[in-house]
C-alpha cells in the first residue's frame, strides 16, 4: 500500500480461544470507519491488489476497493479470518499442531468478527452508546457516530450468521453491503463445493 501511496497500519487483535489475527488498516484520522471483510480463501490483499496502478484523484473511480474507499474519505480497516496468511498466530498453539485447526465457521462469527468490530469501536471512538435508557418498560438506546461493514462471500455468510444471533450490532452498524452473499452452497456448481463433497464423504 505505500508503495501506491496510501498509508497503511498494522493492527493484531486477540479473538476468544487465542487466535491472533491482523487488522490491516488504511488510516484517515478522524473519518467514518468502514470494516472490510474477505472471503473464504482471500484476505485483506483482495481488497487492494486488483490492479497495480491507483488514480488518487477521487473523481477516478478505480478497482481496489479499499483504495476507493479511502479516496472518498473513510478509515479503511481490512480484516482477516483465523488460518489465513494473516490469521496464523495464536497465544498458545502453533499452526503445525491439529488443535490449531479445529475451528469452524461459527467461532468467525461468534468470536472473530465482534472481537474485530469492537476493537475498531474502541480504537477510532466510532458507534460510542450516547445515551442508555432502561426505566421499567422503556428501554432504547441511541449510539453516535455508526461504522460501515462491507463483506465478500464467506464474510456476508459470518455476518448473516452475527446478525441474526444477535441485535447487539443492529445500533452500531450504519450499513452492511454484502458482495457475493452466501447463505447456503446447495445449489452452487464449483470446483470447491465438490472437492468439500469429496473430503466429507472421506471422513464420514
Amino acid at each position: 500500500m505505500n508503495i501506491r501511496g496510501f498509508p497503511c497500519e498494522i493492527h493484531s487483535v486477540v479473538t476468544y480461544g487465542g487466535y491472533i489475527i491482523d487488522i490491516h488498516r488504511i488510516p484517515n484520522s478522524g473519518a467514518k470507519p468502514a470494516i472490510l471483510l474477505p472471503g473464504l480463501v482471500g484476505n485483506s490483499a483482495e481488497f487492494v491488489m486488483a490492479t497495480d496502478k491507483v488514480n488518487k484523484n477521487p473523481m477516478v473511480i478505480g478497482r481496489n476497493m479499499a483504495f476507493e474507499l479511502h479516496k472518498q474519505g473513510y478509515d479503511v480497516w481490512m480484516a482477516n479470518n483465523r488460518g489465513c496468511k494473516y490469521g496464523m498466530g495464536h497465544l498458545w498453539l502453533d499452526p503445525n499442531e491439529k488443535e490449531f485447526w479445529k475451528f469452524c465457521f461459527d467461532d468467525i462469527s461468534h468470536s472473530d468478527i465482534p472481537t474485530i468490530i469492537e476493537y475498531v469501536r474502541r480504537f477510532t471512538q466510532y458507534g460510542k452508546c450516547l445515551l442508555l435508557c432502561d426505566f421499567i418498560f422503556l428501554k432504547f438506546s441511541i449510539y453516535l457516530d455508526k461504522i460501515h461493514m462491507i463483506a465478500h462471500s464467506q464474510g456476508t455468510s459470518v455476518m448473516f450468521a452475527l446478525f441474526s444471533q444477535s441485535k447487539r450490532y443492529d445500533h452500531v452498524i450504519q450499513s452492511f453491503i454484502a458482495i457475493s452473499p452466501i447463505t447456503r452452497i446447495k445449489n452452487a456448481k464449483t470446483t470447491f463445493k465438490y472437492a468439500l463433497s469429496a473430503i466429507k464423504t472421506r471422513l464420514e
